[in-house]
């Protein structure tokens, strides 16, 4: 395949990536927290839990394990099926789209961002990028020559129109999207 040319940019790259960030991602229906720290982050996961009554937490990342208080309590296999909530980590977090870039190269390979009615991605403000081709680009230096075997690109919770023009939320996925960014 030839290299792609671009000839002119479209878009003028943002001039705050956070605030391009959250103002798209809201646009799509996901919900963003900044947090200043990581005693912050699991500030706001407690208050979530409590408001949202979630029982049946996941989150196979080891990194992560530090922002999860001890008041959550981590779902087991055998309650796989019964899962609320699936935490991860992102590759990226696209200002441009209000989207987030996983892929299969963590613990919780393919699972936690599809299967669960809520999806929480924990992420740091290094992560954001302007647009989709930064993103890709970044990607493809993390990984070099050793890419895992898929990257998806979130645009808000799951929707479809499918049936009869009406949208639904969560036919395919997670019904809510929730990004928690910290320093």
């Amino acid at each position: 395949m030839p290299e792609r040319v671009q000839s002119a940019a479209v878009f003028p790259s943002p001039d705050n990536l956070l605030s391009t960030f959250i103002e798209e991602f809201e646009k799509v229906n996901g919900q963003v927290f900044v947090c200043d720290n990581q005693q912050a982050v699991a500030k706001q996961l407690v208050t979530l839990a409590d408001e949202r009554c979630w029982k049946n937490v996941f989150c196979f990342e080891e990194s992560l394990l530090p922002y999860i208080p001890d008041s959550i309590q981590l779902g087991s296999d055998e309650d796989f099926e019964s899962m609320q909530v699936g935490i991860t980590r992102c590759e990226m977090l696209i200002a441009r789209t209000g989207s987030v870039m996983v892929s299969s190269a963590g613990a919780s390979g393919r699972r936690l961002n599809v299967f669960p009615p809520v999806h929480v991605v924990i992420a740091n403000v290094d992560k954001l990028v302007p647009f989709l081709d930064d993103a890709i680009s970044r990607f493809k230096e993390k990984y070099k020559g050793n890419k895992p075997s898929q990257a998806t690109v979130i645009t808000g919770p799951s929707r479809t129109a499918d049936i009869e023009k009406t949208l639904v939320m969560g036919a395919h996925g997670p019904k809510e999207l929730i990004v928690l960014i910290h320093q």
